[in-house]
């Protein structure tokens, strides 16, 4: 398995906002690091989901099919989510 950056190598300074549980979840199942999530937030505003895991899984990234399977649809469920929680709080505000 390759390695993924950590936090160090990313020059990151700042606070870091999880996604959500589902996101949070597999980054613990696979010792990822929320060192990642900034990255997975400039992915996920710049790119299609459809083609996520395919990104995750470059060298760039250097996550094994598994993880970029689990990961992208672990993102794109608390995504889901949060649109929903917004377009309900929305509603009811």
């Amino acid at each position: 398995m390759n390695s993924v950056p950590n936090k160090a190598d990313d020059g990151f300074e700042g606070a870091i906002i999880a996604f959500g549980p589902e996101t949070d979840s597999i980054l613990d199942r696979f010792k990822l690091g929320d060192h990642l999530i900034p990255r997975l937030r400039v992915l996920t505003t710049t790119v299609r989901s459809s083609q996520w895991e395919a990104i995750l899984r470059a060298e760039e990234w250097g996550l094994n099919y598994e993880q970029a399977v689990n990961l992208s649809g672990a993102l794109l469920a608390d995504i889901k989510r949060q649109q929903f929680l917004q377009a309900k709080v929305s509603i009811i505000g």
